[in-house]
């Protein structure tokens, strides 16, 4: 009997921290909407987005305080005149850090048009599996 509970431990409980890091993954995905939302609200009275996210009056980590917050322009070299990206990466040291499958979150705005995108850990495109549908 006790062979089959550790057994059954042993199979569920990686399942169950896993199923936590996607929950949790919510932090990020809020922080980076809240962005959004700023730099729209910033964007609406003046001619370029929001350089820093202390203009914004948001600070650098995500209300949970499992994700670094980074805002950078969008060309070469980068301007903040018609778009930009904020990035969302787990903290190193919170239960987030060990999220392979997303470990950069992202949402970049361009002309108008929105776009949402994710790596994992290696740097390969992991957008479908990090980005609700």
């Amino acid at each position: 009997m006790m062979l089959i509970s550790g057994l059954l431990a042993a199979i569920a409980l990686p399942a169950y921290q896993n199923q936590l890091i996607k929950g949790r993954r919510v932090d990020a995905i809020n922080a980076l909407s809240a962005v959004l939302q700023a730099q729209e609200r910033w964007r609406s009275n003046r001619s370029s987005y929001a350089a820093a996210l202390s203009d914004l009056q948001l600070g650098s980590n995500s209300p949970a305080q499992l994700y670094s917050l980074s805002l950078s322009g969008l060309g070469n070299p980068a301007s903040f005149s018609t778009g930009f990206i904020v990035r969302a990466i787990p903290l190193s040291g919170s239960v987030q850090s060990r999220d392979s499958e997303c470990a950069e979150l992202s949402l970049s705005l361009q002309g108008g048009s929105i776009s949402y995108s994710a790596k994992n850990s290696k740097s390969v495109d992991s957008s479908r599996q990090c980005w609700p549908q």
